[in-house]
């Protein structure tokens, strides 16, 4: 929420290079670098677990195949959305999305460290 609170939108970025017209830096290493990291979590393995259940070795390689294409493009489709609606929003609306998107995982990693500490939300349901 800092980071989100601090952001001015002034179009420059922290590593001095030049932004486009949304305010939002070219791509670096540090963003690379922390894509690469968000995708090596072992949580994804659960999801590809099912690949080991399959009867054959072909089977299985297709099934991680269309795993990762399909993420890939709902990814890159979630992003081309969030930057044409920054885009037509303005430089404003990133600020706020990036507020927005950090008290929502504010909000999400306190329920769940509430949830491991038996305080029951929702009545019970979670």
């Amino acid at each position: 929420l800092k980071e989100a609170r601090e952001w001015n939108g002034s179009g420059g970025s922290e590593d001095g290079m030049e932004s486009d017209a949304c305010g939002c830096g070219s791509l670096t290493w540090k963003t690379f670098g922390t894509g690469v990291l968000s995708g090596m979590h072992p949580d994804a393995l659960l999801l590809c677990l099912p690949a080991l259940a399959l009867p054959t070795r072909l089977a299985g390689l297709s099934y991680l195949m269309a795993f990762g294409v399909g993420t890939l493009v709902a990814m890159g489709a979630y992003t081309a959305a969030l930057r044409c609606a920054c885009r037509r929003l303005g430089k404003k609306a990133v600020g706020r999305v990036s507020t927005v998107a950090s008290g929502v995982a504010v909000a999400v990693g306190a329920a769940i460290c509430s949830t491991a500490l038996g305080i029951p939300l929702l009545g019970g349901l979670l």
